[in-house]
């Protein structure tokens, strides 16, 4: 007899509901932020970061959400940052252990680098989650010393954790995409999984091939193209932006029983959630990302 891989699906979505900065959701952006939410979990997603929310949006997503999950209020720590950040996961997969909010100063500025959450996937494997929303490139800009220090500063944080366990999720916001130098020079993110799997000292990064169209310009075709997880209506080069990643420690790439599903990379989509984000009627901007990894079960 041989058993079905088991399969975990994880997914991060900047929700925009209470932004640090700016005008909160109200009316029917807040209702369907709130739908997409509930969507994404009847989707079968087992572990679900969400950023920009704050307590009262906590409490009106528990409200909607079925018993078998577990909503965890990370939108607020001991010190003056606020991380605005919460996280929902499937009682029977998942069993949840501790936290940290990491911060790190620069410039004698501190500022906001990840929450890391520990916790257990079907009583067999510790996880090690970094959830990460860095500052916006408005106020620190692409390249600057600070980003590179976000990387840095995030990279000793896994240096020390991955003594204890190896395996290890990075997953949110960067404001930076995946060539940036914070994510490649400082965080060491790679867009090689043969290359990472190999080195203790790299994180695999899927979403490199997110970067450009799969097909490209199709000659008649007039249809619109999501690339990316964020939109910026005034770019002048591009409006679409890969920002939002989920990247994975060795372990995940060929080093144990636990394997990335490379195929279920994505930028989660439906229309009414495409035609929001593209609106300037809307504030919601972001796009939820999606990945999923399995166990090998052996034949029994």
């Amino acid at each position: 007899m041989t058993n079905a891989p088991a399969r975990i699906k994880l997914a991060w979505w900047n929700t925009r509901l209470t932004p640090p900065k700016g005008k909160s959701l109200e009316g029917k952006d807040r209702e369907l932020a709130v739908e997409i939410i509930v969507e994404l979990l009847n989707q079968g997603t087992d572990l679900l970061c969400l950023g920009e929310v704050a307590t009262s949006d906590i409490e009106q997503i528990a409200d909607s959400i079925e018993d078998s999950y577990r909503i965890v209020d990370l939108s607020r720590s001991s010190t003056k940052s606020k991380f605005n950040i919460a996280l929902i996961f499937r009682n029977e997969r998942i069993s949840a252990s501790e936290h940290e909010f990491i911060i790190s100063s620069y410039a004698e500025s501190n500022y906001k680098i990840a929450v890391r959450y520990t916790c257990t996937i079907d009583s067999c494997l510790p996880v090690d989650i970094f959830i990460v929303h860095w500052a916006s490139r408005l106020y620190r800009g692409e390249d600057t010393a600070e980003r590179e220090h976000f990387g840095y500063s995030l990279r000793s944080e896994i240096n020390a954790r991955i003594k204890y366990s190896k395996n290890i999720i990075v997953i949110g916001d960067f404001n930076d995409e995946p060539y940036n130098r914070s994510m490649t020079k400082t965080l060491r993110a790679s867009r090689d999984h043969s290359v990472a799997r190999d080195s203790s000292d790299l994180l695999y990064n899927p979403f490199w091939k997110k970067m450009t169209s799969k097909d490209g310009y199709l000659r008649g075709s007039s249809q619109r193209e999501q690339i990316g997880t964020y939109f910026f209506r005034s770019h002048k080069l591009h409006r679409w932006f890969i920002i939002d990643q989920i990247l994975f420690s060795p372990n995940f790439v060929g080093n144990s029983e636990w394997h990335l599903v490379e195929e279920s990379i994505e930028s989660w989509k439906n229309e009414k959630l495409v035609d929001a984000v593209e609106s300037s009627q809307s504030y919601i901007d972001h796009l939820p990302v999606i990945a999923e990894i399995e166990r090998d079960i052996a034949n029994g």
